[in-house]
């Protein structure tokens, strides 16, 4: 898993997760071009304004004030001088570079378990 903390870093091209983000790609730049480096799945909490309700979930730059947990059980979320950051995770790209070599080369029959090579 690739991990992302929310932080303001002063970085043009920081984005993180919101409401309906999951698949959406990650990409790094690696100093020589942007890399498709992982595919969201998921952000640390679920927030929510206020102490009721149904709340929502996003990586959050500044999680001050805001409650987390889920609907009947928010827990306040600590204060201080400086901005909270949450974060988001992505399956890594690379942990699976081989199946998806696979899968777009045709060498994989999932029909009977069988790569097409071995047939």
């Amino acid at each position: 898993m690739l991990y992302a903390l929310f932080e303001n870093n002063g970085n043009a091209n920081e984005v993180h997760l919101a409401v309906n983000d999951s698949g959406a790609p990650m990409f790094i730049n690696n100093g020589q071009g942007w890399k498709l480096a992982g595919i969201a799945g998921a952000v640390d909490a679920h927030f929510n304004t206020s102490d009721s309700g149904p709340g929502f979930d996003a990586a959050i730059f500044d999680a001050r004030n805001l409650h987390f947990g889920r609907e009947g059980k928010w827990t306040k979320r600590l204060e201080g001088p400086k901005p909270l950051p949450s974060g988001f995770y992505c399956t890594r790209i690379s942990a699976r570079a081989d199946w998806i070599d696979r899968m777009i080369s045709g060498s994989d029959d999932r029909s009977n378990g069988q790569s097409k090579s071995a047939k």
